[in-house]
């Protein structure tokens, strides 16, 4: 929820707080990804608005994923009309406990309604395919400690 509802003015206050909850060896990637949205003119300029809400929590036990499915919307003031845009959303990524708290090891959103489970994936090869080999290379960085990870856009 504090990703899809980032402004300009608690981007660091988000940024700050999700250190403790992510894995070390993809947050920079995230905050560096989250500091950079927060520089953009149409977001910085504060004449635009944009929440998640969710929909759908899918927690998948074979795979220990976790599937949000939402709405990104984002409402964007010009100077003849109020702009509404509404992308949906799946927010997928595994926690793990690490001293006694949860933590994200894997991180990643994608467009749309479905979420990537193994259902999905049986039902999509080709896709899964490139997908696995997105999420492996993930979790081998996380493992060596690279710092790779995709993110919310």
């Amino acid at each position: 929820m504090m990703i899809g509802n980032i402004t300009p003015d608690n981007v660091d206050f988000i940024t700050n707080n999700l250190s403790s909850m992510f894995n070390p060896k993809i947050y920079q990637s995230l905050k560096q990804q989250l500091l950079s949205l927060a520089k953009e003119p149409m977001f910085a300029s504060g004449t635009s608005i944009s929440y998640f809400t969710a929909d759908q929590v899918i927690y998948e036990p074979a795979t220990n994923k976790v599937f949000v499915v939402g709405e990104y919307i984002s409402t964007t003031a010009t100077a003849a009309s109020m702009l509404d845009s509404t992308r949906y959303v799946i927010m997928e990524f595994k926690i793990s406990m690490q001293s006694g708290r949860p933590v994200i090891n894997y991180f990643t959103s994608y467009p749309g309604r479905q979420p990537h489970t193994l259902k999905w994936k049986a039902a999509n090869k080709n896709a899964a395919k490139e997908i696995d080999e997105t999420e492996a290379s993930i979790e081998q960085a996380v493992k060596s400690g690279g710092d790779k990870s995709t993110t919310y856009h």
